[in-house]
């Protein structure tokens, strides 16, 4: 079999992540220690929809609790060792404070200084679909409040 046809046969991944904003801050990870960057969230499990995933995922991972305000931007992405969907939601904060149970580092990054962030793959068409204007993240972070 040729690298295309494995890749063709291996299964796409369903991954979530939240882009939970504080005004002009969204809230990023790095499973790296601080040197590669993405939103947080996580793999869908079997029988679960993509918001019960994010829901599920940031309080395992922050130890806060989250509401999905609506969906933002799905990313199709492929490379040598894998092949995955990210569907990204503007979620909002119902209880908590971020925490790093799982040594996740997190921070607030402006959204202007993203670019300074080494993000993941994946995660790079969210950051250009920010700095890109057609998405207001003050709006984003006030909706359905």
């Amino acid at each position: 079999m040729t690298g295309k046809q494995i890749q063709q046969h291996r299964k796409r991944l369903q991954v979530t992540a939240a882009l939970i904003f504080n005004k002009d801050r969204v809230l990023i990870t790095s499973r790296y220690g601080g040197t590669r960057w993405e939103f947080p969230g996580g793999k869908l499990e079997p029988g679960e929809t993509l918001e019960d995933c994010i829901i599920r995922e940031i309080e395992e991972e922050l130890e806060i609790e989250v509401s999905v305000t609506r969906p933002f931007l799905s990313v199709d992405y492929e490379d040598d060792e894998s092949s995955l969907t990210l569907h990204t939601f503007i979620c909002k904060i119902i209880s908590g404070q971020p925490s790093n149970p799982v040594g996740e580092v997190y921070a607030w990054a402006r959204v202007r200084e993203l670019g300074q962030f080494d993000f993941l793959p994946a995660d790079r068409p969210v950051v250009r679909a920010l700095f890109s204007g057609s998405h207001s993240y003050s709006k984003l972070a006030e909706e359905k409040k």
